[in-house]
């Protein structure tokens, strides 16, 4: 790969974690985007649609690397309740390092965060939740309605935690483990 293409897709990268972590992603502009990575806007624009869309698919790779390592170790014969204690140790882990970015949007008076965002999240969660249950045999009758809202759940959560005053990643883990039906994570109580 030749290395400006690289380089200038690390400055990109680089440039909008950095701005979204200031903002809302919804409100920064390519213009922005390209002025902090060095590049023009029609460079900007070579390589995305929009900045939302460029933070999206950065962290969407990151949360896909999550699931298929949990998936993996599912497939490998790890126990659906260990494989899932790790992965949700993975996403709160990954979730303390954006934690910037992931708040940006919330305040006191909105505690939401960007649509963009929670919707990329509850996605990943849906696909990897039909996933294990195409794997496992589980949620027999409407899967998908299951899975959808184990996402939103989780995203819920996730909210709630970023409202603390204290990001504590094993916390984030345990609640989640301990909202999810054992059923579904594989941990009955």
């Amino acid at each position: 790969m030749d290395s400006r293409f690289v380089h200038t897709a690390d400055a990109l990268r680089d440039a909008v974690l950095d701005l979204a972590a200031r903002r809302p992603i919804e409100q920064v502009t390519a213009a922005e985007v390209a002025m902090r990575a060095g590049v023009t806007r029609r460079t900007f624009y070579n390589h995305w649609s929009s900045p939302v869309d460029l933070l999206v698919s950065i962290l969407h790779a990151e949360l896909v690397t999550i699931a298929d390592d949990c998936f993996d170790e599912i497939c490998r014969g790890v126990p659906l309740g260990e494989a899932w204690r790790r992965g949700d140790d993975a996403l709160a882990n990954h979730l303390v390092q954006r934690a910037a970015i992931y708040a940006a949007g919330m305040s006191p008076e909105c505690h939401h965060m960007s649509s963009s965002l929670s919707h990329m999240i509850v996605d990943e969660f849906e696909l990897g939740v039909l996933r294990v249950f195409e794997h496992s045999g589980g949620a027999r009758e409407d899967p998908r309605i299951t899975a959808r809202f184990i996402g939103h759940g989780i995203v819920g959560a996730i909210e709630a935690w970023l409202l603390t005053p204290e990001l504590d990643a094993a916390r984030l883990a345990a609640g989640i483990v301990r909202s999810v039906p054992g059923w579904v994570s594989g941990m009955q109580e």
